[in-house]
């Protein structure tokens, strides 16, 4: 019986950690944003998402933290967000997205704002 049990709560706890939407790629990494520039950014995650009921807030070294507005991108596991102008400094983008499985997830997203050349 408890060997029975032990493999349930393998099963259980390996199929959880799978189900949850990971970011794996941001167009940040390829297309830095440059300060006093609008830029959309995609996010792309492991699995499908429901951008309808995904946030991101953007948080700065100052000032108040903004909702930015979130699209659904080309594929069903990317979104994106169009980031407003911002002068140069370190961001972060804090989301919180509904992967199509119904489990939700949080992180944060940090980068940097370039100075303009």
């Amino acid at each position: 019986m408890r060997g029975l049990l032990c493999c349930l709560c393998v099963v259980v706890l390996a199929t959880g950690a799978s189900a949850h939407a990971v970011l794996t790629k941001s167009s940040l990494r390829d297309t830095p944003i440059k300060a006093d520039t609008a830029t959309p950014v995609t996010l792309t995650f492991n699995t499908g998402v429901e951008a309808s009921l995904s946030k991101v807030t953007l948080r700065g070294e100052t000032g108040p933290e903004r909702t930015l507005p979130v699209a659904a991108g080309k594929e069903p596991n990317q979104l994106v967000v169009d980031v407003p102008q911002l002068a140069a400094g370190f961001y972060a983008l804090q989301y919180k997205v509904l992967a199509a499985d119904g489990h939700v997830t949080e992180s944060v997203l940090r980068f940097r704002v370039m100075p303009a050349e």
